[in-house]
């Protein structure tokens, strides 16, 4: 086997072994890490970072702490404190909260369309005696784009609002 891959077999064991936090992983890499001058630099570089990350470690949490913790938690599952949608994400009543909200913003929806279509057909009536075609059609697809991304924004939100509302009301409710 070729020196170079065998150093770099040896750098990949030291690496891991630093990751696994155990510096006595692979004693038979050290000690060619030790002898080998092209290895070396990298053993005295992990060695020094080895260094660094043990004093990063931080304590561990208290045996006491940890078990009151697991306690609280065992007792709020246990008893049903936790509602089951709330692990989920979603407030009891969030879907009729949604859906009501939705059935109110669609009853405008098609006088909102007519009226945006009689709008484009009047202005095009108006402002064609007075605009080349192209800027007429560009005006009117930003026209388009401006009403669909306003829609957007309008029923987009609704689902944010429900929630919202759906919050407040198991709020009230309490």
């Amino acid at each position: 086997m070729p020196v170079a891959e065998s150093c770099a077999r040896i750098e990949r064991r030291l690496s891991e072994a630093l990751l696994a936090r155990n510096p006595a992983a692979d004693g038979e890499a050290r000690r060619h890490a030790e002898t080998c001058a092209s290895c070396r630099p990298l053993l005295v570089e992990l060695d020094e970072l080895r260094a660094q990350l043990e004093t990063l470690t931080t304590p561990d949490a208290p045996e006491s702490l940890v078990g009151a913790t697991l306690s609280r938690a065992r007792t709020l599952l246990g008893n049903g404190t936790l509602p089951a949608r709330a692990a989920r994400g979603l407030p009891e009543g969030y879907t009729s909260e949604c859906l009501r909200l939705l059935g109110v913003a669609l009853l405008p929806f098609p006088v909102v369309v007519a009226w945006n279509l009689a709008l484009l057909a009047v202005g095009e009536q108006l402002l064609a005696p007075l605009l080349p075609a192209a800027l007429l059609s560009a005006l009117g697809v930003a026209y388009v784009a401006a009403a669909a991304g306003w829609s957007a924004l309008l029923y987009g939100s609704i689902p944010i609002l429900a929630h919202r509302r759906a919050l407040r009301a198991a709020e009230v409710a309490r």
